[in-house]
């Protein structure tokens, strides 16, 4: 996992599928092409979003927009490539919301109306799905 982030994040945003700096987003505006193949084969028919977070010097939190409903889901990796959280349409509903990534360890207090998912490694891997 560890190889897979540093080649992931020593990207340009927008230079390659789902590559770019750390604590940054990058939207896959397109289906993803037929030959891609740097980690297992992605769904044809989805659009992706996709984070590497570095959560070693403080949480990280993540909002997202009310989906209208739409399907949504963002999975969290641990560095163990474990899924240990997926906010998203069937978890925690389509509406806007505000999740604050926590350290192992991290004991600090959140501001209020921000949901805390606590992460079980310092870097975490979001593939967020749409």
């Amino acid at each position: 996992m560890d190889a897979t982030r540093g080649q992931a994040v020593n990207v340009e945003a927008g230079k390659a599928f789902g590559s770019g700096p750390m604590n940054t987003f990058t939207h896959v505006p397109a289906f993803p092409p037929a030959d891609f193949r740097d980690v297992v084969r992605p769904n044809f028919d989805t659009l992706y979003s996709i984070a590497w977070l570095d959560l070693t010097q403080e949480p990280m939190v993540v909002a997202v927009p009310d989906t209208q409903g739409r399907c949504y889901m963002l999975p969290m990796l641990d560095m163990w490539s474990d899924v240990f959280a997926c906010p998203g349409k069937c978890t925690t509903g389509t509406g806007a919301g505000r999740f604050a990534v926590v350290p192992p360890g991290w004991q600090g207090r959140l501001p209020e109306g921000i949901q805390p998912i606590d992460a079980p490694t310092p870097y975490v891997w979001i593939i967020g799905c749409t």
